[in-house]
């Protein structure tokens, strides 16, 4: 996914760039359609099943360090109030005259610190960086720009792990890869636990460009064992794992 080049771009006074909300300022391209089973991720080819039922979708963008997402797909949906020439602040009085409603806005990406010294990737939380990481992890400074770099180190073992928004941390994968290797280099990366290609394979900040994004949508198959349970359970590490340890 990227901005409609014909778009202005939204440029505020701390010069930060944010992503378009217009419908039609974000256009994406053909999909690909990865399975996992459990232990290993492929490539999928043909349909999805049709007992396959919608989990959780994310539209989201890196930009100068920052990453930006929202719980929807930007290309066939307004952001927030849907104006791109509209500050951040919500008209109320004028859209409950049109009686138009806002979907959810963009908002960068945040931190939950869980027990067992684990964090929680989405949005809305309360961290604006991880917190915590073990000095012998490698995807934290492979899948995270700087603006979310730990605040603390650890040399314990088995503290620092990363569960989230499952679209989300799929994400930040596939943004840490070159956009030419996604396709291919994305499946070895979500084995079971997720590992991250190291720098002496895929430098740092490679596939970070700027105002690169993309859609992320998971399903489940109510044909199989997995059921939405199961994922809320998986991005939360009920059993005390981590997705990313």
């Amino acid at each position: 996914m990227a901005p409609n080049p014909a778009a202005r771009p939204r440029i505020f006074p701390n010069n930060r760039w944010k992503p378009p909300k217009k419908l039609g300022n974000n256009r994406k391209w053909s999909a690909t359609t990865y399975y996992h089973d459990g232990q290993n991720t492929t490539v999928h080819l043909g349909r999805l099943p049709a007992t396959a039922q919608r989990f959780k979708q994310y539209s989201v963008y890196h930009d100068h360090a920052y990453i930006w997402a929202v719980d929807l797909d930007a290309s066939l949906e307004k952001v927030g109030d849907g104006r791109d020439d509209s500050a951040d602040r919500v008209e109320a009085e004028v859209e409950r005259r049109e009686g138009e409603v806002d979907n959810p806005d963009w908002s960068t990406l945040t931190f939950y610190e869980l027990s067992q010294y684990r964090s929680y990737a989405g949005l809305g939380l309360e961290l604006p960086h991880l917190r915590l990481r073990s000095s012998a992890q490698i995807w934290p400074d492979q899948i995270l720009p700087d603006t979310y770099r730990a605040t603390q180190s650890t040399p314990h073992q088995g503290y620092g792990g990363l569960v989230g928004d499952l679209p989300l941390l799929i994400s930040l994968m596939a943004l840490a890869l070159p956009s030419s290797f996604v396709q291919t280099g994305l499946p070895s990366c979500m084995a079971n636990p997720w590992q991250v290609y190291p720098a002496s394979q895929i430098a740092r900040g490679l596939g970070w460009e700027h105002r690169r994004g993309l859609v992320v949508t998971v399903y489940y198959d109510t044909n199989t064992t997995t059921t939405r349970l199961d994922l809320e359970h998986y991005e939360r590490g009920t059993d005390g794992s981590s997705i990313l340890p």
